[in-house]
């Protein structure tokens, strides 16, 4: 069953690759700290081991935070705000399109 009249609106322009809910580069810094690990794990104690895998899990976690967070083009949006830019200068607003007006 199909309804003609849903909008669906993508989370991302390209497709991203994702691993559960973390894209790839936010997964290979936990993967850089295994393999770290891995490769001197004789070299390396047991809890330098896990503080190791723990701070790329954490380091994983805090570039997703960011990336969810950050606005790339909010110094344009400030610009426009206070009167150094002229809307001229940013594409086309579509959301005419997206509310169906």
């Amino acid at each position: 069953m199909r309804n003609d009249d849903y909008i669906y609106i993508h989370k991302h322009i390209k497709n991203v690759f994702m691993i559960g809910n973390y894209e790839l580069e936010e997964v290979l810094i936990l993967l850089v700290s295994v393999i770290f690990v891995y490769v001197f794990q004789e070299q390396l104690k047991l809890g330098l081991m896990g503080l190791i895998v723990y701070l790329g899990y954490q380091g994983m976690l805090w570039l997703h935070e960011l990336k969810a967070t950050k606005v790339r083009s909010f110094k344009h949006h400030l610009a426009y705000k206070y009167g150094f830019k002229n809307s001229q200068n940013f594409p086309k607003s579509y959301i005419n399109e997206f509310t169906g007006n």
